[in-house]
């Protein structure tokens, strides 16, 4: 039997500057024989002039919009045309381990797993720590008054005390830095949901894993560092504010609660909202009062580049 092939998936996740190194590594560290998509939601020029002399290789083909690209927006853009059996999703900010991808699809092929995921680092003082090992979820209540309940494993434990205590097992919710899925299981899912502009993408395909009764499976053998901001360069500004911007949350919040029943006073949301105010503030300076008021004074900024992106988005296929 032929050994599985995957598309590789680059999409932004909230700055450029990192990109051109990423994917240099991915490159490195890929099969030749996995073709590699490159989206471009207005990079930065000197970046988009890297990704077009990567495509002059032959090892990866770029597709463009002249505007920016939320996470699935951009990831439904990668998979047109796209008919290979496996797809992995990587965003620009992430490296993965050696041999990432044969690993992901020999644990995928082995189990049966509609989808497979490595564990997520990210940069600590003295050594990598958990970012992620994936989570389970508790759904409970009726329609409208769900409540979602995630529990996740090790977080911020550093990864050499934990790397040989974890192995491989099915567990339903990954993170979207990095995740390998069948192309069936999206087929049956159907696009990704675009509403969900900068949050809860993981969380709506894991319960799209639970609705249709398949597994995910966290696999400890790859890594996948999240290079976590700071620093952030100038031109990454527009893309940060709106991917980290409380009416980019809030709208995003408010689409997952409609589509799957959750109740949208459920004080669980109050830590997705507290997670998102600390990794905003964690670019500026030490001060956290001083970084209060940046923050607070960063607000109508976003309201115009929000209107602005949804100006371009109506006016651009």
């Amino acid at each position: 039997m032929a050994a599985p092939i995957a598309t590789v998936i680059v999409v932004s996740r909230d700055r450029w500057s990192v990109a051109p190194t990423t994917l240099d590594l991915l490159l490195a560290r890929t099969d030749p024989r996995h073709p590699v998509v490159v989206v471009d939601g207005r990079a930065p020029r000197q970046v988009a002039a890297t990704f077009d002399r990567r495509a002059t290789s032959g090892r990866v083909r770029v597709v463009r919009r002249d505007r920016h690209l939320a996470g699935n927006e951009a990831r439904n853009v990668g998979l047109e045309g796209v008919s290979t059996e496996w797809i992995a999703f990587v965003e620009n900010d992430a490296v993965l381990s050696e041999g990432w991808l044969e690993t992901l699809l020999a644990t995928g092929e082995d189990r049966g797993a509609a989808s497979v995921y490595p564990a997520y680092l990210e940069p600590g003082r003295d050594g990598p720590l958990v970012h992620g090992t994936g989570a389970e979820l508790d759904v409970e209540g009726p329609p409208g008054r769900r409540r979602l309940r995630e529990h996740q494993h090790h977080l911020g434990r550093p990864w050499h005390d934990v790397a040989t205590q974890v192995v491989a097992t099915a567990r339903i919710q990954s993170e979207p830095h990095a995740l390998l899925i069948r192309r069936e299981v999206l087929e049956r899912i159907g696009d990704l949901d675009e509403s969900l502009l900068s949050w809860f993408d993981h969380t709506d395909l894991a319960l799209h894993h639970r609705r249709l009764g398949v597994e995910a499976w966290f696999v400890p053998d790859v890594t996948c560092l999240y290079l976590t901001p700071p620093p952030l360069a100038l031109h990454d500004l527009p893309s940060f504010l709106l991917r980290w911007s409380r009416a980019w949350y809030e709208r995003s919040l408010d689409r997952l609660c409609e589509v799957w029943g959750f109740d949208r006073h459920d004080h669980e949301w109050d830590h997705h909202a507290l997670y998102r105010t600390d990794v905003r503030r964690s670019v500026l300076t030490r001060s956290r009062y001083v970084n209060a008021a940046i923050d607070h004074a960063a607000v109508p900024a976003e309201w115009v580049l929000d209107w602005w992106n949804d100006r371009a988005h109506a006016s651009t296929p």
